[in-house]
């Protein structure tokens, strides 16, 4: 707004745009890193407002690349949490699991959320690397699925994936600190003809009332 943009494209596309994609409200993205935010739409092609680019998905989905990945390792184990993380004498660190195996590695590679980390390396962490991972705040989703349409767009021409709830009312006197609302269009989402038209509404400390699935 200081850059005197108008209220429409801040509260119809940037903010709305910034929230969904964070689960953040309106008041909270004005402190993000504008070339963050820019970088990233860039690299998705978020900002292409004509033409869109065509989002392809893995034939199968998930299942191909991690069923390819794992026949490429040599030792993959699933159904194996790794409990606790600590080193050993000889500078190797010693992995245990929730079945209580150990194993000892030269190296550590932690590919999990902040919070996981924490919780499995405990004083293995130094003050630094325990300060940084403290510092990277998570928010609860509530998810419904469902059928109203009444969450969508009134006009069935423009329903996207993502369909972000209008909060005009909200943002009249300052940016809303209520959380965004989105409702996720799972046959457009999915690219699938099975389902006729179900909805799944991701509502962050937002009441409203729904239909249920029959």
């Amino acid at each position: 707004m200081q850059h005197k943009y108008s209220d429409s494209f801040t509260y119809n596309y940037v903010l709305p745009m910034c929230a969904a994609i964070w689960s953040v409200s309106n008041k909270q993205c004005f402190a993000f890193n504008i070339q963050v935010l820019v970088r990233f739409w860039a690299n998705h092609h978020l900002l292409d407002l004509i033409e869109r680019p065509q989002w392809r998905v893995v034939k199968n989905r998930s299942r191909s690349y991690v069923e390819r990945v794992i026949s490429e390792l040599k030792d993959a184990r699933s159904d194996t949490p790794v409990v606790s993380v600590r080193k050993i004498s000889n500078g190797k660190f010693e992995i245990v699991d929730g079945k209580g195996g150990k194993d000892a590695f030269d190296q550590l590679v932690m590919a999990t959320h902040s919070d996981v980390s924490l919780k499995i390396l405990g004083d293995l962490l130094s003050p630094g690397q325990r300060e940084v991972l403290n510092a990277i705040p998570y928010a609860d989703n509530d998810i419904y699925l469902h059928r109203d349409t009444a969450l969508m767009p009134r006009d069935r021409r423009v329903w996207a994936s993502w369909n972000c709830l209008d909060q005009t009312e909200l943002n009249k006197s300052a940016p809303s600190e209520r959380p965004v609302c989105v409702s996720y269009y799972v046959k457009c989402v999915l690219s699938t003809t099975l389902i006729e038209c179900v909805l799944s509404t991701t509502l962050i400390e937002c009441v409203l009332s729904m239909t249920g699935v029959r």
